[in-house]
């Protein structure tokens, strides 16, 4: 009983029976001692017939959860069944553990119990009951036995549902945003001199502006950022740096896709410090802050060509070695 499609049609299957229908599932064990959620086969005139829940039954169940009947968090009384639930621990069972009546909400069990039932939630039941069906419809293809969810009372059930219920996110239940504020509060609090702690804060402030992956980031190479500013021929340039995205998850040709790091109006266009000798975000941008990363490479490898500079990482912390063993030769 590991699938979580199974544990919703189970749940289902017990809260029609409560409402005067018959069952249309069991779960039978196997040879291997797993647990498997079968129909239920009636004998018809000496023919195997599987036996389906009615379309009137779905329909019921899905008001059910329009109207709080049926409640959050599965069916207490199966949720108590160690044969068809795993033990939650310390000798109880998930409906001692987890479904304590102390707890109960206005609609049941769970994080969202005083909240009603979303849209998603009885697509993801109906989804689970259809696709359930069709699986175990295959055992007998020529019982003659249609699968009810794709009645047309059905499909007109979820449609009322869809316009009666809402479906947009609700941002109460959102995590909170990173705003500026967040981002310049980690800033201020690193230390400038730790290539390792201004990769993490550039990665979080120019990802956030670019909305690229870490993938993205972390497989890109010095050469492919170039740093921008004014010339002669372009006065209009402004001043940042340029980004030349080459492996990303959606980009397997490797095609070079270039984004823009701007510096804007508020920036110095240099890195900045405070009293205390931290970053001072108020006069210095995500785009600085790249090549104040460049520069700290550039001092820490003072003497290296520019060819092996432009083949380092982005993203590199340098570090003396000392100690070496004799025979070493992983050094570049």
């Amino acid at each position: 009983m590991a699938a979580q499609y199974e544990k919703r049609v189970l749940t289902m299957d017990a809260w029609v029976q409560k409402q005067g229908y018959p069952p249309f599932c069991e779960v039978v064990t196997q040879e291997d001692g797993l647990a498997n959620l079968q129909l239920i086969v009636d004998k018809v005139r000496g023919k195997e017939v599987p036996r389906v829940p009615a379309v009137s039954a779905f329909i019921e169940f899905c008001v059910g959860m329009m109207t709080g009947e049926v409640e959050k968090g599965g069916c207490r009384e199966l949720r108590a069944d160690p044969q068809l639930y795993a033990t939650a621990g310390y000798g109880l069972s998930q409906a001692e553990m987890m479904m304590p009546l102390e707890k109960k909400g206005t609609f049941g069990w769970g994080p969202y119990k005083d909240a009603p039932y979303k849209l998603q939630s009885i697509q993801q039941y109906a989804t689970a009951l259809r696709v359930w069906l069709k699986e175990e419809l295959r055992r007998w293809p020529d019982a003659g036995v249609a699968n009810p969810m794709y009645d047309g009372w059905v499909a007109s059930v979820m449609n009322y549902v869809q316009k009666e219920l809402p479906f947009a996110r609700m941002e109460e239940r959102l995590p909170p945003a990173l705003t500026t504020g967040v981002f310049n509060e980690v800033i201020s609090h690193i230390d400038p001199t730790s290539q390792d702690e201004m990769s993490t804060a550039l990665y979080l402030q120019a990802g956030s502006i670019h909305g690229d992956r870490a993938h993205d980031w972390y497989l890109s190479d010095r050469e492919n950022l170039r740093r921008l500013a004014p010339t002669v021929e372009d006065p209009d340039q402004k001043h940042g740096v340029m980004i030349s995205h080459e492996s990303t998850k959606n980009n397997k040709l490797r095609e070079e896709r270039h984004k823009g790091l701007a510096c804007p109006s508020w920036c110095e266009q240099e890195v900045a410090f405070t009293a205390a000798g931290q970053l001072d975000v108020t006069k210095m941008c995500a785009s600085c802050m790249t090549k104040h990363m460049q520069d700290m490479v550039d001092q820490s490898l003072s003497g290296a060509t520019e060819e092996t500079l432009e083949s380092l990482p982005m993203f590199v912390e340098i570090k003396e070695i000392v100690d070496l063993p004799a025979g070493s030769n992983l050094v570049r």
